[in-house]
């Protein structure tokens, strides 16, 4: 979701019983920008160096996403009863900055201004949504 086809947000949810408030898992699916000069390897080049990764996003929060997106893909096929929503986000804006403010077209700011029921963790039933968003 998002007003910015180029930098889109996701919101899946897989339904429990609302027994318990939901879980909320989320990450950013952004990175920083490039200043070639500023760095001392090819940041596209994802060179192994002393058992190091160097690259852009390497030391970023992208396993938060992985994983997220794999335990909604693992509860899913187990088939698990689940006494909670789980909500899976990943969000397209924390690096930009651009989706903080009011009337964002993207990021975290959009989803809170746009899509709050979706996300809301806080209530034990919140509104009717199906498990293939």
């Amino acid at each position: 979701m998002g007003a910015d086809p180029n930098r889109l947000s996701l919101i899946a949810r897989l339904k429990g019983s609302g027994a318990r408030k939901p879980l909320l898992i989320m990450g950013h699916t952004d990175v920083v920008g490039v200043q070639r000069e500023r760095w001392s390897q090819d940041p596209f080049g994802a060179r192994l160096i002393d058992g190091y990764i160097w690259g852009r996003g390497t030391v970023d929060d992208k396993q938060l996403v992985a994983g997220g997106l794999m335990t909604m893909l693992l509860l899913k096929r187990s088939g698990a009863r689940l006494d909670r929503d789980v909500i899976f986000v990943a969000e397209a804006d924390e690096e930009g900055g651009g989706g903080r403010a009011p009337g964002a077209t993207h990021g975290i700011a959009y989803i809170v201004e746009n899509n709050w029921p979706d996300i809301d963790a806080n209530t034990h039933s919140p509104r009717a949504a199906d498990s293939t968003r």
